[in-house]
């Protein structure tokens, strides 16, 4: 197909009624993310411009919500979602959270998509208290939790695990804590494309008492779901530190097991080019010893492995583009790939074993499937164009997914992309 009949096409693609909500810059609508989402209404966009922001959650609303540069808004808390209907979606682009008393994000009951690019989240660390303590009180937050949703995904994300509680005084009844995982799925649907996952520190004991370490957190804890790892590092968090029992030369606490970078019960995990660091072995004192390190795999009640075999492909893309400018869509892989691209306005998530990753672009057909190029010696391939028009006041919203054929025969699914298209009078 020839690149004026895709221009001709694009500028076709459907846009739909949807408001733009700035929250912060020059002319701000709001000044706070959860107002925002509170006046929004199904299909809207929220334009977040950088600062720092307060936690807000979305509750059976499908909208999209885009920093307008990666990294610089940051929620000082965490951010929800949660009670999607099986047609909704909500993309989050580009948002930072930092859990003040709880993971730095959480999903749940989701029968829709939830898409998260670009986004950092880091869970808090573990609640001290005198004992008995309330039950995981101690244990640090997972950076981001899922809980029986159907469809989640994670591209070029940073998550990590709050570090588990530790001792800092003998003459307190303080207890410590396990390291919480960077991502822990229950009951769900996940892929996590070319993104970083550390659990966090084990809590220990630095004064005298013959306390051994917690565990480390793991990368990825996964009970009864399917998970999805593409391209993408997953760290095991270290061990907690064993008491010294006051240096006597006896005595003394072993110090704590490192955690995982994957542990499963039941379910599915499948993996494509992915690197495994367990974690380190917390060091013991006096006469304790050291910990036991973290498994890159652990597997329990029936859990499977699958590792598929190749190197992943990537695809980066533009978040919110104005109607006119500039839009380029980029493909990393082997010399040699020819590098097909298809969009569409809706969403899935279907694993298919011959592209070695799960399909999450939708059946609708807002653009057909059209060859993006062949990667030359730079070692990729980028389609550029203009972005069409829309209607006034329309936005379109494109999820885009590429593969790549190598030059023998085999096909690699890249990330999935979230495009929002707008038009000028925004």
């Amino acid at each position: 197909m020839h690149l004026l009949q895709l221009c001709i096409l694009a500028a076709l693609s459907p846009g739909s009624p949807a408001d733009v909500l700035d929250v912060g810059g020059g002319t701000p609508d709001y000044s706070e993310i959860h107002a925002a989402v509170a006046a929004a209404a199904n299909g809207d966009v929220i334009r977040v411009w950088p600062g720092s922001y307060q936690i807000f959650q979305v509750n059976g609303k499908a909208l999209t919500i885009a920093a307008t540069a990666p990294g610089a808004a940051q929620v000082l808390g965490a951010y929800r979602v949660m009670n999607l209907s099986a047609d909704d979606v909500v993309a989050i682009t580009g948002i930072a959270s930092t859990g003040n008393d709880s993971e730095g994000a959480l999903v749940v009951n989701c029968l829709g998509s939830v898409r998260f690019q670009d986004c950092t989240m880091i869970g808090h660390e573990g609640l001290q208290g005198t004992t008995p303590p309330p039950p995981m009180d101690g244990d640090g937050w997972s950076g981001v939790r899922v809980l029986g949703s159907n469809d989640v995904s994670f591209v070029r994300c940073e998550l990590e695990g709050g570090a588990g509680a530790l001792i800092s005084c003998e003459f307190q009844d303080w207890y410590i804590g396990n390291g919480g995982s960077a991502l822990s799925v229950e009951d769900s649907t996940v892929a996590f494309f070319d993104s970083v996952a550390t659990g966090g520190y084990g809590g220990g004991s630095i004064d005298t008492t013959d306390t051994a370490g917690a565990r480390g957190g793991h990368g990825v804890q996964a009970t009864v779901s399917t998970v999805y790892v593409g391209g993408s590092e997953l760290n095991g968090g270290t061990g907690g530190l064993g008491g010294d029992s006051g240096g006597f030369g006896y005595g003394g606490g072993d110090g704590g097991p490192g955690g995982d970078s994957i542990w499963a019960a039941g379910g599915v995990v499948r993996t494509l080019d992915v690197v495994l660091n367990p974690g380190a072995a917390g060091s013991g004192q006096g006469m304790g010893g050291p910990g036991v390190p973290g498994q890159p795999v652990r597997l329990s009640v029936g859990a499977t492995l699958e590792v598929l075999s190749g190197v992943a492909r990537h695809l980066t893309a533009p978040v919110l583009v104005t109607e006119a400018t500039s839009l380029a869509f980029q493909v990393e892989g082997e010399v040699g790939d020819l590098v097909v691209a298809f969009t569409a306005t809706d969403t899935r998530h279907v694993f298919d074993a011959r592209l070695r990753a799960p399909l999450m672009v939708g059946t609708s057909s807002a653009l057909p499937r059209f060859v993006v190029g062949t990667i030359d010696g730079s070692g990729s391939v980028v389609y550029a164009k203009r972005a069409p028009y829309q209607p006034p006041f329309q936005t379109t919203t494109w999820h885009v997914q590429a593969y790549a054929r190598s030059t023998g025969g085999e096909l690699f699914l890249t990330e999935p992309a979230v495009v929002t298209i707008l038009d000028a009078a925004f």
